[in-house]
């Protein structure tokens, strides 16, 4: 045995090598698996809002009326009206991600509607949408003249309620200007909106 060998440690220089190659790796990693998260959310949501968009046309064919709400409520209070005969029971927001714009807090909306002029001939459920990808509409909070949120938050005529073909992010509030209901600032800002 040679007993003169010393043990060899890693220099200070190879420690700190390593340690900025995991610093590296891991800034280039915990954003792709944050935005895996929140596609699985909207993903999720999509299929809540489909659920609960499927169980009020259920209830409009046996009714001839769809639930009635003429503010715009969280879909939990539709419990007494679709469950367990419609829907076994009402999904809530994957990460509890209210909407902002609400004195009360709510994650998935329901309101009844007009259309062509016709009360209470269509409805709209909104959620929040954390990714652009999985968004159909853009939201401003100061602009609330938006024909579409108008017609969600008021009940007024919805015929003019399309969704969004792009949705773009702008760096300022003032290239909202242009009025289109297809541009945001912030994630925050981003819907998923059913509409039937």
């Amino acid at each position: 045995m040679n007993f003169g060998q010393k043990k060899r440690w890693f220099t200070l220089v190879e420690m700190l090598i390593v340690i900025v190659i995991i610093w590296v790796l891991a800034a280039a990693l915990i954003p792709r698996l944050t935005s895996v998260r929140w596609r699985a959310n909207d993903v999720a949501r999509k299929a809540d809002l489909q659920q609960v968009a499927t169980a009020v046309l259920s209830y409009s064919m046996d009714q001839q009326i769809y639930p009635t709400a003429t503010l715009p409520v969280s879909v939990s209070t539709l419990s007494t009206t679709l469950v367990p005969t419609y829907v076994t029971s009402l999904p809530t927001d994957p990460s509890n991600n209210s909407m902002s714009e609400y004195s009360w807090t709510t994650n998935y909306v329901y309101i009844n509607t007009t259309k062509w002029g016709v009360a209470n001939a269509w409805f709209i459920i909104v959620s929040k949408s954390e990714t652009p990808w999985w968004a159909n509409r853009a939201y401003f909070a100061s602009w609330a003249t938006y024909t579409w949120w108008l017609a969600f938050t008021t009940g007024s005529d919805s015929q003019l309620i399309t969704p969004c073909t792009k949705i773009t992010k702008v760096t300022s509030w003032f290239d909202l200007s242009t009025q289109s209901d297809c541009k945001y600032t912030q994630d925050s800002q981003l819907r998923y909106i059913i509409a039937r």
